[in-house]
């Protein structure tokens, strides 16, 4: 008898169904492949926040820690939510300019801290914490300079995003070929700088010194910009880009900086650049928007919409020895992902599901059910796959485990049976045997994890025989 042996879940998912290093895998849903054991084993699951459902009714596309310690989501219908320590949801505010294109807490000299949002061609702005019913929304901001600001500007570029960052002591804020730009001393001008000609700016970072803007044409291509507005003035002949870089894709959704600077391109595409240096990743299961993505504990968090499997994904590594690899760390069923934030390191996201809009959250005290899909393992010959052998710890209480397997790539799943046709192994049992007996070619092994509560059960190898 022959076997194939599958040791290592660390390399995360493969490019290609059929092959990979040693460790990747086709899929994995839930998998927790960055704990301290190379074992298959479960990830921590989402759950609902406080009265988020009921109170939610729109995506939320930003989220923001407020400087009073309060959360604030801006939803793609215009409302401004209130998330308190407590978890209690609220509605703040309705912008009757509807869609909220970017967001962001900035300061000015005169002490104070604002919260900024932009609708399609309007920059409104409120004083933090300023009144709790949000009546001062739009109240003239008075710098030390002296120069009294009115709010709203309506003098924004009609744009799907406005995505903002500080940066260099600034508030920058895309505006569709332009970079629009709230001083530090309360100045304000829709265009501190023109960008690269046909460029529209989606996403927008600090980098060192200087503000990395990314945006593409929509057709070819794309472009990773610089410019900092050190030393400039703010005039109508507004100074151009610093450096460029281009990715060869028609857009830049989403930028984020963990170990690498990472990007969500195009429908499904990640892409690594230095300025210097641009690489093609790997291909994702969707793409993220411009307030979905962060980082936590070293790796890139991406909310991925429009492939088959949404949800968190995460890129990168958690120790120096590890590779950069890929997986999906909670599976969201979601038509569309808004926002992934985080609220004292713990992961939130948004999310709209036909008509439906809610927020999940990572919980910490309850593991979610993992799927593990191989990658196509062939035998030189047609064979009879002949059983599974599985290495495991005792199976800890109200947790289980099943496997499947697919001959020659049907797409049609049977599950394996243990001896007296049971199904799956449970509570108390170790190194399940996992009964096959089916003639191919090649085979496909599903394993389903199932935990209770935050107990889960692991596997540290599988062992798959053949005559």
């Amino acid at each position: 008898m022959a076997r194939f042996e599958l040791k290592s879940f660390r390399e995360g998912k493969s490019d290609y169904k059929d092959r990979g290093l040693a460790g990747s895998f086709w899929i994995g849903k839930n998998l927790d492949i960055h704990g301290t054991e190379d074992v298959l084993t479960c990830n921590q699951a989402l759950i609902a926040d406080g009265n988020a459902d009921a109170i939610v009714i729109d995506l939320i596309l930003w989220g923001i820690n407020g400087s009073d310690g309060n959360f604030y989501g801006f939803g793609d219908s215009g409302k401004i939510y209130k998330r308190t320590s407590s978890a209690v949801w609220s509605v703040v505010y309705t912008d009757a300019g509807g869609r909220i294109t970017g967001a962001y807490e900035w300061y000015c000299d005169n002490g104070k801290r604002y919260m900024f949002w932009a609708t399609a061609t309007t920059l409104h702005a409120k004083e933090m914490p300023g009144n709790t019913g949000w009546s001062d929304v739009d109240a003239t901001i008075t710098p030390l300079s002296a120069v009294p600001q009115t709010y709203p500007k309506s003098d924004l570029t009609s744009s799907t995003w406005h995505s903002m960052t500080q940066s260099n002591g600034d508030l920058l804020i895309c505006n569709d070929k332009l970079l629009a730009m709230v001083g530090y001393d309360g100045s304000y001008t829709k265009q501190a700088a023109t960008l690269r000609p046909g460029t529209i700016a989606t996403s927008i970072i600090e980098k060192g010194n200087v503000a990395l803007i990314g945006g593409g044409d929509g057709q070819r291509q794309s472009w990773l910009l610089t410019w900092s507005q050190t030393g400039t003035s703010i005039s109508p002949d507004a100074p151009s880009w610093i450096d460029k870089n281009m990715i060869p894709s028609p857009s830049i959704n989403a930028i984020v900086q963990s170990e690498l600077l990472l990007m969500s391109a195009g429908t499904n595409e990640l892409y690594f650049s230095d300025m210097t240096n641009n690489l093609p990743i790997c291909t994702m299961d969707g793409k993220a928007n411009p307030g979905g993505v962060i980082e936590k504990g070293g790796l890139a968090l991406f909310g991925l919409y429009g492939g088959s499997y949404p949800g968190i994904w995460s890129y990168g590594r958690v120790r120096k020895n590890e590779s950069h690899v890929l997986n999906l760390e909670q599976y969201l069923d979601a038509t569309e992902i808004g926002a992934v934030w985080k609220i004292s390191e713990q992961v939130f996201i948004s999310y709209q599901k036909g008509a439906t809009h809610a927020v999940r959250k990572v919980d910490t005290a309850t593991k979610a059910v993992a799927e593990y899909y191989s990658l196509t393992l062939t035998a030189p010959r047609e064979a009879v796959w002949q059983s599974v052998d599985t290495i495991t710890n005792a199976i800890p209480a109200g947790c289980s485990i099943a496997i499947y397997y697919d001959m020659d790539n049907t797409g049609s799943w049977t599950q394996a049976k243990m001896s007296g046709d049971v199904a799956t192994a449970t509570a108390g049992q170790r190194d399940p045997f996992f009964l096959m007996g089916s003639n191919g070619r090649d085979i496909n092994l599903k394993v389903v994890l199932t935990p209770s509560g935050n107990l889960t059960p692991s596997i540290s190898n599988l062992y798959v025989n053949f005559d």
